[in-house]
């Protein structure tokens, strides 16, 4: 699976995404943050322009924001020092709207927002799906994209719907989080294949395969393997994007 497919799904989220970088002062505190990407539905809730604003900094494009009661740049900060992650409702005051914001950091000094704009829902008190809701529909409405994250021991720290199935019609078990997934695969020849891509991407590298897996029911998978950090640019465990192509 190429890199572009990847870029093609987040594009498409029908929830806002950003991914940014957090500037400091000589004091080592945050003190603005950069733009490095957004996604269409970005766009359509707060009003700015991937064009306009992508490599640019929140001050370069929202100066008043300093001024609001909420501290944006001082809260998005303290997430991205200390590799953290929160969820919040919060209203803008530059844009005039209200968001439900999902929060991590990626790696150090980075982070990611997935949110919804809540102005109307809030406006009439209504009382919708959360946003951790809408993030999981989203990962889960694709039937041709899997998805999983693994720790350095192998183990589930979050799949897909689509992966659940397709491992159910692979192998005929059920996966579980916390548990090896190479507890589920019944084939001792794609658990070696598979852990050499894993450790792969363990040791740093991204890269994209296509082979077959399955032992009950074979496919081809098209497969993108990363790596995963934390706030110290040390490798936790890694993503796998993959597609059925057969």
């Amino acid at each position: 699976m190429e890199e572009k497919h990847f870029n093609e799904m987040v594009q498409n989220l029908p929830i806002g995404y950003g991914y940014h970088e957090v500037l400091l002062n000589d004091k080592g505190i945050p003190c603005d943050y950069r733009f490095l990407d957004v996604n269409n539905a970005f766009e359509k809730f707060t009003g700015l322009m991937k064009k306009d604003i992508v490599g640019k900094t929140i001050l370069e494009i929202l100066p008043g924001i300093v001024d609001s009661e909420f501290d944006w740049i001082g809260y998005y900060g303290n997430i991205a020092i200390n590799n953290g992650k929160e969820k919040f409702t919060q209203y803008s005051e530059p844009l005039k709207r209200t968001y439900k914001v999902n929060v991590y950091s990626p790696k150090k000094l980075h982070f990611v927002t997935f949110f919804s704009d809540y102005t109307e829902e809030r406006r009439l008190n209504d009382d919708f799906f959360t946003l951790n809701n809408i993030l999981e529909m989203s990962l889960n409405s694709t039937t041709d994209m899997i998805f999983i994250s693994l720790d350095k021991s192998y183990k589930y720290l979050y799949f897909n719907k689509t992966h659940y199935n397709d491992m159910k019609n692979a192998y005929n078990r059920e996966v579980k989080l916390g548990d090896c997934i190479f507890d589920f695969m019944s084939s001792k020849e794609d658990i070696e294949r598979i852990k050499i891509n894993y450790d792969i991407a363990l040791s740093g590298k991204s890269h994209v395969t296509l082979e077959k897996y399955g032992d009950i029911e074979v496919n081809y998978y098209e497969t993108k393997f990363d790596p995963t950090y934390d706030m110290e640019g040390k490798i936790v465990g890694l993503t796998v994007f993959s597609s059925n192509v057969t």
